[in-house]
């Protein structure tokens, strides 16, 4: 075997197994540190993610109570507010282009083509605005066909009328509802 060459000791110089040493503790310092840095910012992350998390629980929870609160103090039972903003929705559908998905749709129900269906019939969302519309007594109010839909979408577009529709819908389910 060869034998490497002794470095000579030159008084007043420090040897190179030295230096190089102190260059290999500089950068496992700088790593470390860098490491150090990164947890804590992974750190401070996961907590503001956790304290977003938790806030939007928060406001989740709020809510809930606010929603409760005025179901309660408004003694309406919640299937009049479902049955309000549903008809509240249909007619800012029925006030919009038909050319937009939710009025094709519903323009489509109403076109017979093929068999009928076999079995219960379908609880779809014009069986369900039909059924509202028949517990208003004295009216030839219905949804059974695209004239239908037509005469419903002309009163759509007189938003005063409209209201008036739907609170006489919501007060003949209200009716409907102390009777059971």
């Amino acid at each position: 075997m060869k034998k490497r060459p002794k470095i000579p000791d030159v008084p007043g110089q420090t040897p190179y197994v030295v230096v190089v040493f102190n260059i290999v503790v500089v950068i496992v310092v700088i790593v470390v540190v860098f490491v150090v840095v990164v947890i804590i910012i992974a750190v401070v992350v996961v907590v503001a993610v956790e304290v977003v998390v938790l806030v939007v629980v928060v406001v989740e929870a709020i809510l809930v109570v606010v929603v409760v609160v005025v179901v309660v103090c408004n003694e309406r039972p919640l299937s009049i507010f479902i049955l309000e903003s549903r008809w509240r929705l249909f007619g800012h559908i029925l006030r919009r282009d038909s050319q937009i998905p939710a009025n094709q749709a519903m323009s489509g129900y109403f076109v017979t083509e093929g068999s009928k269906f076999k079995g219960r019939p379908l609880t779809t969302l014009p069986v369900v605005l039909n059924r509202d519309l028949s517990r208003i007594i004295n009216s030839n109010l219905q949804l059974k066909s695209s004239h239908d839909l037509e005469h419903l979408r002309s009163i759509a577009q007189q938003r005063d009328e409209w209201t008036k529709l739907t609170a006489r819908i919501r007060e003949a389910a209200e009716a409907s509802q102390s009777e059971h």
